[in-house]
């Protein structure tokens, strides 16, 4: 019999799902279903096997790196001979990591990998920038042009989510390596996706002396598709603040939990409503309305596939939307006379309310 490598029907079996448009199969064979894995997703071959390389229009380069290796931003004060200190990034797992980098032109380098999922499964990895690189010393990178991100698009090529952007908003002294995950809820099926690393710059970013330019890079590494196997962490509620007031009875309650999660409001036993956490950024928003007067608490869960969070810690909020009734001025009483000039006034009004003398 004529043995084919499985390495080739691999490679075959990416070239053909790369052409194809989102592919749902029937839900009730989901548990026959099983996501692809991202191949070397961290680029422990030294190269970017597996990885669909776009540098064509940037006129730049894309490979796999051991290190990469920048001037301190902040150098400090020098008078004279100074010995030059470097930012190095190494890769966040193994020996390896993906590295991306453009030129002067506003276009993308770009790398990217087909993969399949179903409901309850992640993709997930880190990235790094210039930017954020810069930011392990504090340097908030004002006037950059970089532009790295990590996308997620559909088997058609619509973007799904955008799971990196930089903003150069956040320093981070620690690492310059930042977290990103997506999780598929919702399909009817297993479906086709595509992940893609990109880099773009109309310029490239000043460089710590002022006078130079460094060229802005994309680093990418531990990129791999999971299965969710834990429910998620309780969500948060960071809006409206505890023991605050409403004086017309709608508002919306926000706050963050799993990136894709669906979140459950309560107020008490009773559902108030349900919404998707954005899948970028995890953050969640309830409008409510006709809200009764009194006081309101409220807590929150998650659920994605695996399962139902904890609540939330409760939030109360306080629903007011009757004038309160004229205060009294029980002190001092009327027509008295005072002696030094310092008067205290003493007297009654609705509880919580904001009195003016």
């Amino acid at each position: 019999k004529t043995m084919i490598s499985p390495r080739l029907l691999i490679l075959a079996a990416s070239a053909a799902v790369a052409t194809i448009a989102l592919v749902l199969v029937a839900s009730g064979n989901n548990s026959a279903l099983a996501a692809s894995s991202v191949v070397n997703g961290n680029f422990e071959t030294g190269n970017l096997t597996g990885w669909t390389v776009d540098t064509t229009a940037s006129g730049e380069t894309a490979g796999a790196v051991k290190s990469y290796t920048v001037t301190d931003p902040i150098q400090g004060e020098c008078w004279g001979y100074c010995l030059i200190r470097y930012l190095s990034v190494l890769p966040h797992e193994g020996s390896y990591f993906a590295l991306l980098k453009v030129a002067d032109q506003s276009q993308w380098t770009t790398i990217s990998q087909p993969f399949t999922a179903s409901n309850g499964d992640r993709i997930s990895g880190w990235v790094f920038t210039l930017e954020t690189l810069y930011q392990t010393r504090g340097y908030t990178t004002p006037g950059f042009e970089d532009k790295g991100q990590v996308v997620l698009t559909d088997g058609s090529g619509t973007t799904v989510a955008t799971l990196f952007k930089d903003t150069g908003s956040s320093g981070d002294y620690n690492s310059p390596w930042r977290y990103w995950e997506y999780n598929f809820t919702d399909l009817p099926g297993e479906g086709q996706f595509q992940i893609q690393a990109k880099q773009s710059s109309q310029m490239w970013s000043i460089s710590s002396d002022g006078y130079g330019w460094e060229t802005n890079v994309l680093g990418l590494d531990d990129v791999k598709v999971s299965t969710v196997s834990a429910a998620p962490s309780p969500p948060t509620i960071t809006s409206p603040q505890s023991n605050t007031y409403d004086n017309d009875g709608s508002f919306s309650v926000s706050g963050s939990a799993e990136r894709g999660s669906t979140v459950e409001l309560f107020e008490g036993a009773i559902s108030k409503g349900t919404t998707k956490a954005d899948p970028s950024s995890g953050t969640w928003s309830i409008a409510l309305s006709k809200v009764s007067d009194g006081v309101h608490t409220y807590t929150a869960k998650a659920t994605n596939v695996a399962g139902t969070s904890n609540a939330s810690s409760p939030v109360s909020i306080t629903v007011d939307t009757v004038k309160p009734s004229a205060p009294t001025l029980d002190s001092p009483a009327d027509n008295s006379y005072d002696t030094d000039g310092n008067i205290h006034f003493d007297g009654h009004t609705e509880g919580g309310s904001t009195v003016k003398i």
